[in-house]
């Protein structure tokens, strides 16, 4: 299965789960666990502390991860959509450097040659757009 099919399946079983809280009673013979508004025995699956805090939370657990991952997803998306933003600006920038190179003001200019120069590097830049 593919990891977004396994994800899909994964949301259904929890959609269609029991509504939390999953929580459980200890007793001195056996530990119930209520699963909502159900009581359900279950005859020591584990000695192990963690493995029933595992299936305490898991009802929790489970949905807030589908929606981290929903999250994550989009904002994948985003970040995709930006980066190939940037990529277009690099090219733009690659392209403007070596005409920028070439077009090195004079040693000595007066401040009226100057703002021309600057207004022609600006048309250069302007025109290096993708």
């Amino acid at each position: 299965m593919n990891p977004i099919g396994e994800l899909q399946a994964i949301r259904e079983r929890a959609e269609k789960a029991t509504p939390g809280p999953w929580s459980r009673v200890k007793s001195i013979l056996c530990t119930w666990w209520t699963i909502g508004k159900i009581v359900n025995h279950i005859a020591k699956p584990s000695e192990n502390e963690a493995d029933w805090d595992f299936i305490e939370h898991a009802r929790a657990d489970v949905p807030a991860l589908l929606d981290e991952i929903d999250r994550l997803e989009k904002e994948n998306e985003e970040l995709k959509v930006i980066s190939g933003a940037k990529m277009l600006e690099i090219l733009r920038l690659q392209k403007a450097v070596p005409l920028l190179v070439q077009a090195q003001p004079p040693q000595s200019i007066s401040p009226e040659e100057l703002i021309n120069w600057l207004r022609k590097r600006d048309d250069i830049i302007e025109g290096s757009r993708l």
